[in-house]
C-alpha cells in the first residue's frame, strides 16, 4: 500500500510544527544560561524533547525518506527567525538568502519526493526481502567500504575532519532508514511479540546512532560547523535519496525530470544549510569572545593597551617595579647592583639588560644616585 497524499501533508505539517517547536525550545534554554532562570530552562527542555519524539514518530510513519531529509533544513529557518524575535540577534541579507534557498530546496524536493511512491507500511517479511536484495547489498556494502575509508583516512590525518563528517552523515541515513522501517514492521501487524525477531535490527540501530554522534562530535573538535554541517547534511540527504529508489526498489519512477529535480533541489537547499551553518558559526564565535571578555578583566584602552608589551618603557619598568618591589627595592631608590644580581634573581632578557644600563647611566634623569660601583651588566649573572 503506497503513502496517500493526505498522509504525507499530515506529516510535512507535523514536521513544521515540530520543527519550529524544537527550535524554541532549544533557543529557551540558550536564554535561561544567560539570564540565569531555571524554570526557563525546564519549559525549553521539555518543549524540545516532546516535539522531538512526538515529531519523529508521525514524520517516519508518514513521509518518504526524500520528503522527510529535505523537511529536516526546516529546523535552521526556525533557528534564525526566532533568534532573531526572541534573542534579538541580528537578521540580514545573508540570512534572508539561506532561508529563500532552503525553502526553495526544500520545496523541489518534496514535489519530486511526493512523486515517487513509497510503500506506507512493509511486513517483517517483506523487509527481510527487501535488505536481502542484490541491488541493496552492493550498495550497503559500497557504503561501508567509504566508510572504512575515510576511518582510514582519520587515522593517517589525511583531511580527518572532513572524513568523519562523510562517516556521520552514511550512518545518519542509515539510522534514518532502519528506524523508519522497525516502526513500519510494528503498525503493519500491530503486534509486539515481534519485538524477539527485531530485536537484532534494534540493536544495529542504536550502535548506528552511537556511532553517527562520535563520528560528528569528534569532526567538530577538528572543523568548523561552517563546513562539516553542509558536509554532513549533503552526504546524509544523498545517501538518503538512494535509500528510498534502491531499498523500495523504484528504478522504474526515475527519469530524467526526476533526476534533475532531485539535483538542483538537493544543491540549492545545501547552498542554503552552508549559508545557514557559515553564519551560525560566526555568532557561535563572536558570543564566545564576548562571554569569555569578562573574565580576563577590564578591558584596556588603546592609550594603556600600547604598554602592555614588555618592549615598552612602561611595560618594562612595571615589569621591574614589581619584580624589585617583591625584594623590597625601587628603582627610584638608591640599591646596590650588586646584591641585586647577586640576590635570587631570575634571568633577565636584553632588554631588561639595556634599560637597567640606562637607569645606571649618569645622563639618565631616572639614575639612581648611589654613588656605589654597579658589577658590569656583560658579566654572566651569579
Amino acid at each position: 500500500m503506497l503513502i496517500q497524499r493526505s498522509y504525507v501533508l499530515f506529516g510535512v505539517i507535523v514536521g513544521i510544527i515540530s520543527s519550529a517547536c524544537q527550535s524554541v525550545g532549544l533557543i529557551l534554554q540558550r536564554k535561561s544560561h544567560l539570564d540565569n532562570q531555571r524554570n526557563l530552562w525546564r519549559i525549553g527542555f521539555l518543549l524540545f524533547v516532546t516535539s522531538n519524539i512526538l515529531g519523529s514518530s508521525i514524520q517516519l510513519t508518514t513521509l518518504p525518506l526524500i520528503i522527510l531529509s529535505s523537511l529536516q533544513s526546516s529546523g535552521l529557518v526556525f533557528n534564525c527567525v526566532f533568534n532573531w524575535l526572541i534573542m534579538n540577534e541580528e537578521f540580514n541579507r545573508k540570512s534572508a538568502i539561506s532561508i529563500a534557498s532552503i525553502i526553495v530546496g526544500a520545496l523541489i524536493l518534496g514535489v519530486v519526493g511526493n512523486i515517487i511512491p513509497e510503500p506506507r507500511f512493509i511486513g517483517l517479511k517483506e523487509f527481510q526481502q527487501l535488505i536481502a536484495t542484490r541491488a541493496f547489498r552492493q550498495w550497503y556494502i559500497f557504503d561501508m567500504c567509504v566508510v572504512l575509508i575515510c576511518l582510514g583516512l582519520f587515522s593517517k590525518r589525511f583531511y580527518p575532519g572532513l572524513s568523519l563528517g562523510v562517516v556521520s552523515g552514511i550512518l545518519s541515513a542509515f539510522s534514518v532508514l532502519l528506524a523508519k522501517t522497525i516502526i513500519q514492521i510494528f503498525i503493519s501487524e500491530l503486534s509486539f511479540s515481534l519485538f524477539r525477531s527485531v530485536f537484532g535490527y534494534i540493536i544495529v540501530f542504536f550502535l548506528l546512532c552511537f556511532a553517527q554522534l562520535v563520528s560528528l562530535n569528534q569532526g567538530l573538535k577538528i572543523v568548523s560547523t561552517a563546513i562539516l554541517y553542509p558536509l554532513v547534511f549533503c552526504i546524509y540527504n544523498v545517501t538518503n535519496i538512494f535509500n528510498e529508489i534502491i531499498f523500495y526498489q523504484l528504478f522504474d519512477h526515475i527519469n530524467f525530470f526526476v533526476a534533475i529535480s532531485l539535483v538542483v533541489g538537493t544543491s540549492i537547499l545545501i547552498y542554503g544549510v552552508a549559508i545557514q551553518s557559515s553564519l551560525n558559526d560566526q555568532h557561535q564565535h563572536s558570543s564566545l569572545v564576548t562571554v569569555q571578555t569578562p573574565l580576563l578583566g577590564k578591558q584596556q584602552s588603546d592609550e594603556e593597551s600600547e604598554y602592555v608589551s614588555f618592549g615598552s618603557p612602561k611595560g618594562s619598568t612595571s615589569f621591574l617595579n614589581d619584580h624589585f618591589k617583591r625584594n623590597s627595592v625601587s628603582i627610584e631608590d638608591s640599591f646596590d647592583y650588586d646584591d641585586l644580581l647577586i640576590s635570587s634573581t631570575p634571568k633577565i632578557s636584553n632588554t631588561q639588560r639595556e634599560l637597567l644600563m640606562e637607569l645606571n647611566s649618569p645622563k639618565s634623569p631616572r639614575s639612581p644616585k648611589s654613588s656605589k660601583k654597579t658589577r658590569d651588566f656583560d658579566s654572566p649573572i651569579q
